[in-house]
């Protein structure tokens, strides 16, 4: 077992040996998520064991689990969302290596590269992100009221409406 996180790993090696990672890792500099989040503070927990299965696949499993804060999409504001996924990655270095693997892999293409630790978890808690997140029913949205009306009712017409039409409907008097 590793004591600190790596940043890069060779699925190769890392498979072959048998290795276990565990730990927290931040989540700062995952830009993409960065973007659906309120805040990046704080980091997630994971746990990554490292193998071959007897059909000679390289793959991962573990989880990843902590709290991240997307942004509610009816209030712009905050919300508190717990991320707990289980996750069973098969590396491989073609796309053409995908048709080949048993359904209980997600595939990772690596090519021949080194594998970025927090692009491989960050795509993971993007995936177990709702698609719109959206505080639950019964739980109280921050109400934006700067700019928007709250009075619904039709205003009473205080002037006649001229219509448009009049003068087509004189035209066909003549």
């Amino acid at each position: 077992m590793l004591d600190r996180l790596p940043i890069r790993f060779d699925p190769v090696s890392y498979t072959g040996s048998k290795r276990l990672i565990n730990g927290t890792l931040g989540l700062k500099g995952m830009d993409r998520l960065g973007a659906l989040l309120a805040n990046r503070e704080g980091g997630v927990e994971l746990e990554l064991e490292f193998g071959v299965d007897t059909e000679g696949v390289r793959f991962a499993h573990g989880y990843v689990r902590g709290e991240v804060q997307p942004i509610c999409q009816r209030c712009l504001s905050a919300m508190a969302t717990h991320i707990d996924v289980s996750l069973c990655v098969a590396f491989v270095t073609t796309e053409a290596e995908i048709k080949l693997l048993p359904e209980r892999y997600d595939p990772y293409v690596s090519g021949k590269e080194e594998v970025d630790l927090k692009t491989l978890v960050e795509d993971e808690i993007i995936l177990a992100l709702p698609d719109v997140p959206l505080h639950a029913a019964g739980e109280d949205c921050v109400q934006i009221e700067k700019g928007i009306e709250t009075n619904l009712e039709p205003e009473l017409e205080t002037e006649e409406r001229v219509n448009p039409f009049a003068a087509l409907a004189q035209l066909k008097q003549k």
